[in-house]
């Protein structure tokens, strides 16, 4: 029976230390939300090309190449 009082007590322990770690690093224990990831290059314009863009001038398509 003392054996077993002394590994609930050691369980206990072992769950109090993991929700203490799980409050102080919050961001370690955010689930990965299960999501494809796209093959499909990001197209980044320049700054130049979206300040053409915004106001309405022309901007080359090479603008929009990497």
């Amino acid at each position: 029976e003392e054996t077993n009082l002394r590994r609930r007590a050691l369980a206990d322990e072992l769950e109090l230390a993991k929700q203490e770690e799980r409050k102080k690093y919050k961001n370690k224990y955010i689930p990965i939300p299960n999501v494809t990831v796209s093959m499909d290059p990001i197209i980044i314009p320049s700054t130049y090309a979206l300040n053409k863009l915004r106001k309405g001038e022309y901007c080359e398509l090479y603008y929009f190449t990497n």
